[in-house]
């Protein structure tokens, strides 16, 4: 046999990765290797598994933002805001979450609940120049739409 073995083989040697899971030294970079070869494969199932494992055992911010852009790419936007929602309470400091779900809001149309989503990023950092712009921009959306309404 070569290097690339056959995916049975392949699974017999991730048997072997997960025992090493709960070590603090090479947990985290096995969660990685885990999620990456069944990715390549195709198993999002899998992938999903080691990816929350990871999120809810390994103090690392990325894992998580991993995860929503998943169900965001599988069209799962509930589950990603939902994800979204748990992980800003978790990383009340982090951008990323607030700021998905403000553009996700944004995008499908509800202009007032996005406004006080961009508020919050604001909140959490004052020069984020991204947040004051999609503000105004929602702002300028609920103009128009109370125009459109007037007419």
């Amino acid at each position: 046999k070569n290097m690339s073995q056959t995916w049975e083989d392949t699974l017999n040697y991730l048997k072997w990765y997960e025992k090493v899971l709960a070590s603090p030294t090479y947990g985290t970079y096995t969660c990685v290797e885990l999620m990456n070869t069944y990715k390549d494969h195709g198993d999002m199932v899998n992938w999903e598994k080691y990816c929350r494992y990871a999120a809810e055992h390994f103090n690392d911010v990325q894992f998580p933002k991993l995860l929503v852009q998943e169900y965001i790419h599988q069209g799962k936007n509930d589950e990603a805001i939902k994800r979204c929602d748990e992980m800003a309470k978790l990383y009340p400091t982090e951008i990323y979450f607030v700021e998905t779900k403000a553009l996700m809001t944004f995008n499908d149309k509800k202009y007032k609940e996005a406004v006080d989503m961009f508020k919050k990023l604001i909140e959490i950092d004052a020069n984020y120049g991204r947040a004051w712009t999609s503000l105004g921009t929602c702002y300028y959306q609920i103009a128009m739409e109370n125009r459109n309404n007037i007419a």
